[in-house]
């Protein structure tokens, strides 16, 4: 990140790990808020605003069933 910040893991585990299931990252990928209230920030809110809220409820339950499912790779 610019800021020398860090972005984090989206690793199947880490995102259940974070308290992601199917309906909560669509839902964060839809609105930018985390399954714990907080919300996206920096490049990752420029993605909700700009572009995922804006997707098909079918386009993100597509995203989020395969980074919940990238443990099956």
């Amino acid at each position: 990140m610019q800021d020398g910040g860090t972005s984090p893991s989206i690793a199947a585990q880490a995102l259940t790990a974070r308290g992601y299931t199917l309906p909560s990252l669509v839902q964060s990928l839809r609105t930018g808020v985390t399954p714990n209230g907080d919300v996206f920030g920096g490049s990752m809110a420029e993605v909700v605003h700009g572009s995922t809220k804006f997707l098909l409820t079918d386009h993100l339950e597509d995203m989020a069933t395969y980074l919940l499912d990238l443990n099956a790779l």
